[in-house]
C-alpha cells in the first residue's frame, strides 16, 4: 500500500528539511486534497521549520492559514450570536467538532477549516431552538419531502439551517449518532460532563475524542478521514497522553457510553498511521470493558478492518492511490449505512435514493426549452 508523503511529514515534520522542489509540490497537492494544508503550516510553525519552506510552497501554506484564521474569527462571532439566542430562551447548547475546537482554542482547531457549525441540544429543546434560530434569520436549506422525513425521523439532526444574510450553515443535532439502531448514547451524560463557559459549553475533551471517533469510524464517509484522524491525535496529545490515568479514564468513558468500538479504531489507526504511542493496556481495557452491541473484532476480522481503513485514511490523491482504494471506500460506505439503519429501513431507503439519482440524471439530459 502506498505511503503518502504527507503522512510521512505528519509523523516526522523535520523530514521537510530533505525535500526537493518536486517533493514539495507533491506535499502541497496531497495536503490540499486531504484538507490539511492549513494544519500542515501550523505544524511546521510549531516545529520552527518555516525557513526550510520554499517561497512558492510558503505562499500556498500561508494563504490557506489566513483563510482558516478568517473562518475561525467569523465562526466564533456567529457562535456569540447563537449563544445570545439560546440564553434568551434558556436552552443549553453544546458546540461540536471543528467549531468547538475553535471556540475552546484546541490545537485540533489550529489551521483547520470547517463547512458548518455543529450544535447539540437535548431533544426536548429542539423545537424551541429551531424556532428561535428561524426568528433570527436562519432558514432551512431546501430539501424534498423524503429527505425532510429522513432528517426528522431517522437522523440525529434536523435539515441544515443557513443564515439568509451571512450564509453561515448550522447543523442542529439532538444526538451524536443516528437514532434508528439505538447505538447512540443518551445526551444527558454529555451535558452533565460538559465544560461550561459563561455563555455555552463544549463536550468534555474525552467526549470530544469519543464523538470524533464515532463520527469517523461509524458514519462511512472518508473524504476528510485523514484530517479527522489528525484531529483525534491532537486531542489525545493535549488531554490524554501526559495525564495520569488518562488512557484508562478515556477507555472507561467510551465503554460507559457504549462507544468502545469506534474509540478502539481511532486509537489503533492513530498508532498505525501517525505513530502515536498508545499503550497496549488501553486496547486491552477497551476489549474487556466494551459490552455494547458493536463488538471489537479480532483475528481475521481485525485484519479485514485494517485493510479497509488503511486504504481510506490517506489523501485521496493519485500520488497515494493503490489498488483496492475504491473497493474499500465503497465497502465502508455500505458498512456505515448498515450501522445507522436496520435492513428493513435501509433497503427501501437505498432504493428510493437510487430512483431519485436516476431521475436527476435523466432530467439533466432533457433539452432546456426556456
Amino acid at each position: 500500500m502506498t505511503t503518502s508523503l504527507l503522512i510521512q511529514i505528519l509523523r516526522n515534520p523535520a523530514g521537510v528539511t530533505e525535500l526537493n522542489g518536486i517533493a514539495w509540490s507533491q506535499l502541497i497537492n496531497e495536503s490540499r486534497t486531504a484538507n490539511l494544508l492549513g494544519k500542515l503550516f501550523w505544524i511546521l510553525k510549531q516545529n520552527k521549520l518555516e525557513k526550510f519552506i520554499p517561497q512558492y510552497a510558503l505562499n500556498h501554506l500561508e494563504s490557506e492559514f489566513k483563510q482558516h484564521q478568517l473562518q475561525k474569527n467569523q465562526s466564533v462571532w456567529e457562535l456569540s450570536k447563537v449563544f445570545n439566542i439560546s440564553q434568551k430562551i434558556d436552552v443549553p447548547i453544546l458546540v461540536l467538532k471543528g467549531a468547538a475546537y475553535f471556540y475552546s482554542d484546541q490545537n485540533a482547531g489550529e489551521g483547520r477549516t470547517l463547512s458548518d457549525i455543529d450544535l447539540l441540544v437535548e431533544k426536548k429543546n429542539l423545537k424551541a431552538m429551531e424556532a428561535a434560530l428561524f426568528a433570527n434569520g436562519w432558514i432551512s436549506k431546501e430539501v424534498d419531502d423524503y429527505d425532510e422525513k429522513y432528517y426528522r425521523e431517522w437522523s440525529h439532526e434536523i435539515p441544515p439551517l443557513i443564515h439568509y444574510k451571512s450564509g453561515t450553515v448550522i447543523d442542529l443535532h439532538h444526538n451524536i449518532f443516528p437514532v434508528l439502531r439505538h447505538l447512540n448514547p443518551p445526551v444527558e451524560p454529555l451535558f452533565e460532563h460538559a465544560l461550561q463557559t459563561e455563555k455555552c459549553g463544549t463536550l468534555h475533551p474525552h467526549d470530544m475524542i469519543i464523538h470524533s471517533a464515532t463520527h469517523l469510524f461509524w458514519e462511512g464517509e472518508f473524504d476528510n478521514g485523514l484530517r479527522d484522524l489528525v484531529d483525534i491525535q491532537q486531542l489525545l496529545q493535549s488531554h490524554v497522553v501526559d495525564q495520569e490515568n488518562g488512557w484508562q479514564e478515556l477507555a472507561t468513558r467510551a465503554c460507559a457510553l457504549n462507544l468502545g468500538q469506534p474509540l478502539f479504531y481511532a486509537l489503533r489507526y492513530c498508532k498505525a498511521i501517525l505513530y502515536l504511542p498508545v499503550p497496549k493496556a488501553c486496547f486491552k481495557l477497551l476489549r474487556q470493558e466494551n459490552k455494547s452491541a458493536m463488538r471489537i473484532p479480532a483475528g481475521y476480522g481485525l485484519l479485514i478492518m485494517d485493510w479497509l481503513f488503511l486504504h481510506v485514511l490517506k489523501p485521496a490523491h493519485s500520488h497515494c492511490a493503490s489498488s483496492g482504494d475504491a473497493l474499500a471506500r465503497q465497502l465502508l460506505y455500505w458498512r456505515g449505512h448498515l450501522i445507522k439503519m436496520p435492513g428493513k429501513v435501509l433497503l427501501p431507503h437505498l432504493l428510493k435514493k437510487t430512483i431519485k439519482s436516476l431521475r436527476k440524471q435523466e432530467e439533466k439530459k432533457l433539452p432546456d426549452l426556456n
